[in-house]
């Protein structure tokens, strides 16, 4: 974990996603998961699912004790898109708020920290569970327009704004589903991805260039145009349809690095209760 987290710190940015896609990031990675990650998830959550775990960050921001954390699922990039799009930790996270990078880091951390107690300990994993997933939807990562928030658009003639596009309308339409049926959806989802290996999950590529891959999105799909190329727009057309390898490239990558990040939890904390138990021994 050391060098998860050494590599952490080189991280640039962060961003969200609608219960859909988090739902599926985190069922696709339970299918990546070792036999020791699959018992460790057990331990920290009993009978809580994963995929209610993986969309509990995004509740628990609302409620009035989880307030302080609403900065932990986004960085806002001062880029400029579509002309380019980078992300910089030093520009883009303001030193008077924690975003996504503080966040994984301290929740690495502390997950596994055994002076905490178990709901301590579980509320990290839940954040690791939701916040992995965050890192790999563009607009989170875009500080343009308060991340899309404030442009307009058309869906199926309807006002929204870009930012639900991403989080949500994209992924539903992806999966034809509804908020009603999301985890059947996700179920369903997962298991395609899945099957078509967009990436080899044993790649040892785990976070450096997580953000920014997700950021080059916005200049190369979601902003491809300009603001002016998507706002009053129509986007569940032409749009939508190029959208679709940006979406499963990104829940696909989400939930394959997800699955490295919990493995090698669930082996940190084997070693150490190894540990442990020999020192007891003696």
């Amino acid at each position: 974990m050391k060098l998860l987290l050494s590599l952490l710190s080189l991280l640039p940015l962060s961003l969200a996603w609608g219960n859909l896609a988090h739902r599926t990031i985190a069922l696709l990675a339970q299918k990546h998961f070792t036999p020791s990650a699959s018992l460790y998830i057990h331990s920290l959550l009993g009978s809580e699912t994963l995929s209610d775990a993986a969309i509990w960050a995004d509740t628990y921001k609302f409620l009035p004790q989880g307030r302080y954390t609403s900065s932990w699922h986004f960085v806002d990039a001062r880029d400029e898109p579509p002309h380019s799009c980078s992300v910089s930790y030093g520009r883009d996270c303001q030193p008077n708020r924690t975003c996504i990078i503080a966040a994984i880091a301290n929740m690495t951390g502390r997950v596994n920290d055994e002076r905490l107690e178990h709901g301590e300990r579980n509320m990290a994993l839940k954040f690791l569970l939701h916040l992995i997933g965050d890192l790999h939807c563009p607009l989170h990562a875009e500080g343009l327009l308060r991340g899309g928030n404030d442009i307009s658009v058309l869906w199926e003639g309807r006002d929204t704004n870009l930012h639900f596009v991403w989080d949500v309308l994209i992924p539903q339409s992806r999966t034809n589903s509804t908020e009603a049926d999301e985890r059947a959806a996700a179920i369903t989802w997962a298991g395609q991805l899945y099957n078509m290996e967009l990436e080899d999950p044993n790649t040892t590529r785990l976070v450096v260039g997580w953000a920014r891959e997700a950021n080059a999105w916005v200049c190369r799909t979601v902003l491809r145009g300009g603001v002016d190329g998507v706002k009053r727009k129509e986007l569940s057309g032409k749009y939508y349809i190029e959208a679709i390898p940006a979406l499963e490239e990104l829940v696909s990558n989400a939930g394959w690095r997800l699955a490295a990040w919990i493995n090698e939890l669930a082996k940190e904390e084997a070693l150490k209760r190894g540990d442990k138990e020999r020192g007891e021994l003696k």
